[in-house]
């Protein structure tokens, strides 16, 4: 009775699943962007980030560009690295200029 009670103790383990995670690296043209991951704390570029396998939201974002926005990024045992890049604002003068 005891070495059923164990046996199936010990098999209630093996049913969790493990989280999976991959080590990803994040880049983006220019550098030095911040990354918003799923509400997480920011990073900034270039950087390696642990994520957890399946779908995520990330934000680039750096002062002059407009913000660049990544929906549904799959991350799995092949992502490798994502990367953005990000396309800068007009300036004053380039604004004065077309008006």
């Amino acid at each position: 009775m005891v070495v059923l009670i164990l046996i199936a103790f010990l098999m209630s383990f093996s049913s969790c699943k493990k989280e999976q995670v991959k080590v990803v690296k994040i880049d983006s043209d220019p550098q030095g962007a911040i990354v918003f991951i799923d509400n997480d704390d920011p990073v900034e570029t270039p950087v390696e980030y642990k994520f957890t396998f399946g779908t995520h939201f990330i934000t680039f974002r750096k002062e002059g560009y407009y913000d660049f926005v990544k929906k549904d990024v799959e991350v799995n045992e092949d992502t490798t690295s994502i990367s953005a890049t990000l396309e800068p604002m007009p300036t004053a003068e380039e604004i004065e200029e077309m008006n």
